[in-house]
């Protein structure tokens, strides 16, 4: 089964020139595991939605990083939890394919080990 595409939702700020990106969410599944693609940006704004879309997942859990460009301490926050709560009941959390900025991030708060190849 192939990955479905990201979807990301781009906004321009009228009194900027810098585009945001805004978080988008996509979840797929194969015998082995659930990934979660992200895109955009992980931030405190973010990290509600981010909780939700994570809490009813069970078993193997692959968060892919591909589409993330920026990660804050209140995103590691929820993957801790959601960590915690799969290993609890027999599953776990990976991540996958960040980009450097967001890898060097993960490798800060110690959480290196979780990202697989």
């Amino acid at each position: 089964m192939s990955e479905p595409e990201l979807s990301v939702q781009v906004e321009l700020d009228p009194d900027s020139s810098v585009i945001a990106a805004e978080p988008s969410f996509v979840i797929s599944s194969n015998e082995a595991s659930t990934i979660v693609s992200a895109a955009g940006e992980l931030d405190l704004g973010s990290r509600a939605a981010l909780r939700e879309v994570l809490r009813p997942l069970l078993g193997v859990v692959i968060i892919d990083l591909a589409g993330v460009t920026f990660l804050d301490s209140s995103t590691i926050g929820v993957l801790v939890g959601a960590r915690n709560r799969l290993l609890a009941s027999g599953g776990c959390l990976r991540l996958r394919a960040p980009h450097d900025f967001v890898r060097q991030t993960l490798k800060t708060m110690g959480l290196a080990d979780w990202i697989v190849a």
